[in-house]
């Protein structure tokens, strides 16, 4: 009797629908570190192990089975986000895994026990014609599975992207506004960065669905985003006699450009050792940032834009916590928004996003906490908060730890940053750099942390044990 392995035509089908989940992962912008787990949980499920190699833009996946093995390699053109895609992914792995028949690798081979000579004795051919009976029904199952997992994922693939035409410009400038009323309070600005950056995204849409280079669609968009801010700002200082223009809104009329995904799957990848992917995610992460920021400074060297810092806010403290709360709330929604979550699931971000940025304001404005210990504390909670939404309601965590991260990304410094380069102070401009370098590190930690403490993936290392094969 032969051993009982898969044939290649099925380990060939199966690590196809093994790549085929990674890849709609990793399109949907899910970290290196997910993408595999993805993998492995479906490659269990079919029946076979999975060994991934994981970048930016790219899988290179190794299906084996009991005596052959299969590679496969696949890249991506661009990177997005769409976190409703993952969200589903995640409830179709969840499934897989509260499935009590999972099949172990391995378990469905054995070793010719019996000579040859003796095959034909009565009671071995009754034996024989039993196991023949077994294999097909092990066969069918597998097929069977296969066959549902492809056709689960041909309803994922199917799935509309959520707020896939120009309404996605409005829905994310609210995390422009947002922003820009926490950096300076300022009504005037806030409205002008929510329309040029409503008018920003819109146009990164538009050049998005026709395939044009992404650093392209990226500086163009930033450019409109500025050049309609300052517009704005204009007709404002006609209509109230003089009012001037606060950096704070021409800042944040481009923050929906700003890369979260990548920068903190990238810190959480490294987190995991996986070198490959975390750098190449927060190079491309730095690349946006230096695109943006070189976009904002063409625009207001061609229009003369001459800024002033943000007036200082002489409202009463309580109505200064109020509209900080309701810009953390509006502004969380709006990043929602921008990385595709379900409307339902947009609106809880928002409010755990102003609770987390409350007690982040809190820390530093009246314990004293120094600006970068309070920012990996609030990321520390959120990250908490994350898991258990991730555990109890199958949400994956990056929906509410990234979205919710990035309203905490300091907008004061940044504006500071751009404000004394601009003005050609380069070293207070360097001094501001660090600033937000500090504070993004110490985000990037909390969240690491968060994992470390909540998940035993995370606390304890894997013991990986390396088996032989054939390769076909």
């Amino acid at each position: 009797m032969q051993p009982l392995h898969e044939t290649i035509d099925e380990l060939e089908q199966k690590s196809y629908a093994v790549m085929r989940i990674g890849v709609l992962a990793l399109s949907s912008g899910c970290g290196g570190y997910g993408v595999k787990e993805f993998m492995t949980d479906t490659a269990a499920f079919l029946g076979i192990e999975n060994q991934a190699h994981v970048t930016l833009t790219e899988i290179n996946s190794t299906c084996r089975s009991k005596g052959h093995s299969l590679t496969r390699v696949h890249d991506i053109s661009t990177v997005d986000v769409n976190v409703d895609r993952i969200y589903e992914l995640e409830k179709l792995v969840d499934k897989i895994k509260d499935d009590k028949s999972l099949p172990v690798y391995g378990t469905k081979s054995s070793s010719p026990l019996i000579e040859d000579a003796v095959l034909e004795l009565p009671l071995i051919r009754k034996i024989k014609k039993s196991v023949k009976k077994q294999t097909r029904e092990e066969a069918d199952e597998s097929r069977e599975k296969l066959d549902w997992l492809n056709t689960q994922l041909n309803i994922i693939e199917a799935r509309k992207v959520p707020y896939d035409s120009p309404i996605i410009g409005p829905l994310s400038a609210l995390g422009c506004a947002g922003i820009s009323l926490i950096i300076g309070l300022d009504f005037p600005a806030a409205i002008c960065a929510f329309i040029g950056g409503a008018f920003g995204q819109i146009l990164r849409w538009y050049m998005g669905r026709k395939n044009i280079n992404q650093f392209a669609s990226i500086g163009a968009s930033v450019v409109l985003a500025g050049a309609v801010y300052i517009l704005c700002s204009n007709v404002v200082d006609l209509l109230y006699n003089g009012t001037p223009i606060a950096m704070s809104g021409y800042v944040a009329s481009m923050i929906f450009i700003i890369p979260g995904f990548p920068m903190f799957t990238g810190a959480l990848d490294l987190a995991k050792l996986d070198f490959s992917s975390g750098l190449q995610r927060i190079l491309y992460a730095v690349t946006v940032l230096l695109v943006a920021g070189f976009a904002l400074w063409v625009v207001a060297g061609v229009t003369g834009f001459a800024p002033v810092p943000p007036i200082s806010a002489t409202s009463p403290e309580a109505l200064t916590i109020a509209i900080f709360a309701l810009a953390s709330f509006f502004g969380t929604i709006g990043f929602a928004f921008l990385f595709r979550c379900p409307l339902a699931l947009s609106f809880v971000c928002g409010v755990l996003g102003m609770f987390a940025n409350l007690i982040y304001f809190f820390e530093e404005r009246y314990i004293n906490i120094p600006q970068a210990a309070a920012a990996l504390f609030a990321a520390l909670i959120i990250g908490v908060i994350s898991n258990y939404f991730s555990v109890k309601r199958h949400i994956p965590r990056l929906a509410f730890s990234v979205a919710i991260s990035v309203i905490m990304v300091p907008g004061a410094a940044l504006y500071n940053m751009l404000y004394y380069f601009n003005i050609k102070e380069i070293n207070m401009g360097i001094f501001w750099f660090f600033q937000v370098a500090t504070v993004l590190c110490a985000i990037a930690l909390g969240l690491i942390l968060a994992h470390i403490l909540t998940d035993k993936s995370w606390t304890f290392n894997d013991s990986k044990t390396l088996t032989s094969s054939t390769d076909i």
